[in-house]
């Protein structure tokens, strides 16, 4: 077991000291974790499309909440939380999160 398993504040602390060595052209005795690297790395263009489906499925539900429910007193407050979703999705979002977000799904 790695630290990657048991304390992951430690091993990317390590694994980008290693990395910056590397970078600077120093030869070096350890390894990065190459494996675990790459998986992280893609993790997070993963985590950033997936908070941006998360913010369009919220103003979604509230869109469907103002169509179910346009009499209700909360129909102000829903109408401000669709804007400020689309807000943060569209400052989120870019062209590559095209291909992970499924909009007819959502």
């Amino acid at each position: 077991m790695s630290d990657y398993d048991t304390d992951i504040v430690h091993w990317s602390s390590q694994q980008a000291a290693l990395l910056r060595r590397l970078a600077a052209g120093e030869r070096l005795n350890d390894t990065p974790d190459w494996t675990n690297i790459i998986d992280e790395v893609e993790s997070v263009g993963r985590s950033q499309a997936d908070a941006v489906e998360s913010l369009v499925t919220q103003a979604l539900v509230h869109k469907l909440k103002i169509e179910a429910w346009p009499g209700s007193r909360d129909v102000s407050h829903w109408r401000k939380a669709v804007s400020s979703f689309l807000r943060q999705a569209g400052r989120k979002y870019t062209p590559s999160m095209r291909r992970l977000i499924d909009l007819g799904e959502l």
